[in-house]
């Protein structure tokens, strides 16, 4: 017996003043009316809640985190308009470019249109130039790394460009499934994985290899928190990736709760790295209090050599002006 659901309403008020009423002959019509809708709530009963699976549930989870992400870098963009107002003025427009372009990636991600990807690889291009850019300028072989990043920079718009003419004209988001589209997702993650590790390695390596050359013990602590700082400038970014990678070799769409996210991790990692300098400045701060006045003047007479080390390092990892009181001597490094 086929349902005819534009009835249902009308049944549902018939067999209400049927149960109500008490008629004295029992109507053929009313007794089929009441059976009709008595199979209609049967049938409702029966069916099972509509299942997320782990295809729907899994985008459901991933905007879910967007949004929360896209909160985090809301919150750090204010901090640094607040903060440093005094920021070069190109270093202001990223800042800008990469929130605009997070806030329509995360508009995309809850409107369910595929084209999203584009502008996880644009914010990722953009900080992962930025960290780049800075490399070339205070690295001893400034060229070393844009010649290895460029190409794969290229790599990683070209391939998205792809996978986005292929899934821009799809009806159901289970096309993600296709074996093509797999094959560039793993690419195209592989690719990002890895230059997050050049670039984290090579602000590490720079660290390291400078601080075996320093000898004032009480700036271990600024040392230590710089190469922290430089690991962390990709390590989130670099996790998400390689769950994403694992993920997408299954049958289901769980690989989307560790790939969307990229974009606004991607924003994070770069306002973080900008915000944090304040830190490092009341660290400095805290350093020279328990070194003193005269103890500090005697350092910088007698261990400039640390000084130009530390001015390098922080600029590689802050490009931007940090001081250190009583000292006459100043890290200035801006775009």
């Amino acid at each position: 017996m086929r349902i005819d659901m534009n009835r249902v309403p009308y049944l549902l008020m018939k067999a209400q003043r049927t149960t109500l009423s008490t008629p004295t002959t029992s109507s053929p019509f009313h007794r089929q009316d009441l059976f009709f809708t008595l199979r209609v709530f049967m049938s409702a009963a029966e069916l099972p809640p509509f299942p997320l699976g782990p295809n729907y549930g899994a985008m459901w989870m991933s905007t879910l985190l967007c949004i929360g992400l896209w909160g985090v870098t809301c919150m750090q963009t204010f901090l640094y308009f607040v903060r440093y107002q005094d920021d070069h003025r190109s270093l202001k427009t990223l800042v800008i470019s990469v929130w605009v372009l997070d806030t329509t990636h995360q508009f995309l991600i809850v409107k369910g249109i595929m084209v999203a990807p584009l502008f996880t690889a644009l914010v990722g291009l953009l900080v992962q130039g930025f960290f780049v850019y800075r490399l070339s300028r205070f690295g001893e072989r400034r060229l070393a790394v844009p010649l290895i990043w460029l190409p794969l920079a290229l790599f990683q718009l070209v391939i998205t460009i792809v996978y986005i003419s292929k899934v821009i004209h799809a009806s159901t988001a289970l096309i993600l499934d296709d074996t093509l589209l797999k094959a560039i997702t793993i690419s195209y993650l592989a690719t990002a994985l890895g230059v997050d590790i050049i670039i984290s390695a090579s602000l590490t390596y720079l660290l390291i290899k400078e601080r075996s050359l320093g000898k004032v013990e009480s700036y271990e602590k600024i040392m230590q928190r710089l190469v922290l700082f430089s690991i962390n400038s990709g390590a989130w970014t670099a996790i998400f990736s390689v769950l994403a990678i694992f993920a997408r070799f299954s049958q289901d769409e769980i690989y989307v709760v560790f790939d969307f996210p990229l974009c606004p991790l991607y924003c994070n990692a770069l306002l973080a790295n900008l915000n944090v300098r304040s830190y490092v400045r009341s660290l400095r701060q805290s350093i020279d209090g328990e070194m003193g006045l005269k103890d500090m003047t005697s350092f910088v007479n007698s261990e400039r050599r640390e000084e130009n080390q530390i001015k390098k390092l922080s600029a590689v990892v802050f490009a931007h002006r940090i001081s250190i009181p009583h000292s006459g001597f100043e890290i200035s490094c801006q775009l």
